[in-house]
């Protein structure tokens, strides 16, 4: 299993990026590195964006999965979920005339996203 935790620099948002085909190790490290219970059933899926709040810290963390490492098309389409609900959770609105900032996150999140992928691939 792969994890890295991705801090986005503007909006602040905190993102946890697995690549595991087993779902329930991702459950279990994410309850047991950062304390984060996560209740939704991966099964069926080649993918997911979570939205995980925390009501005692009252902060956010979005947990982007994906079943197969070199799974590029679900990744991207993982990073757009997570970067519409960041971008909305903040008050962003966004449309075709006023698109930089979506654009700016989703390429990040991508990059972010596509290293972690790549490591240790040869």
């Amino acid at each position: 299993m792969k994890h890295k935790l991705v801090k986005d620099p503007v909006f602040r948002s905190e993102v946890l990026f697995y690549h595991c085909e087993d779902d329930k190790a991702v459950i279990s490290h994410a309850k047991r590195k950062y304390g984060i219970t996560i209740t939704s059933d991966f099964s069926g899926n080649r993918g997911q964006c979570l939205e995980i709040y925390d009501t005692k810290t009252q902060i956010t963390t979005w947990i982007i999965w994906l079943k197969y490492r070199k799974d590029w098309k679900t990744m991207v389409h993982e990073a757009a979920h997570v970067t519409f609900r960041i971008l909305e959770k903040r008050g962003v609105k966004t449309n075709s005339d006023n698109d930089e900032t979506w654009c700016y996150l989703h390429e990040f999140f991508i990059a972010e996203f596509w290293h972690e992928m790549v490591k240790g691939s040869g």
